[in-house]
């Protein structure tokens, strides 16, 4: 789906924080337990941040509830 827009792009910040990716290691299945998702999102707001993105290993797996897009 497409829309048209008028005027410049719209631009939204938010800030996040990166915490430790706890869990389970087992990606591969699917699953329904957000728990750590919850978790995380919740310390991000007592961070007075709006995301906690995962990092394993050095590298970013995912955040919370938001799709994260790196440009270098």
């Amino acid at each position: 789906m497409t829309r048209t827009t008028d005027g410049a792009p719209q631009i939204l910040a938010l800030d996040a924080v990166t915490r430790p990716d706890i869990r389970w290691t087992r990606c591969d299945i699917k699953s329904v337990a957000l728990l750590a998702n919850v978790l995380m999102r919740q310390e991000a707001r007592d961070s007075s941040a709006s995301e906690a993105i995962f990092i394993r290993d050095g590298l970013l797996t995912e955040a919370t509830a938001s799709n994260v897009f790196v440009v270098a």
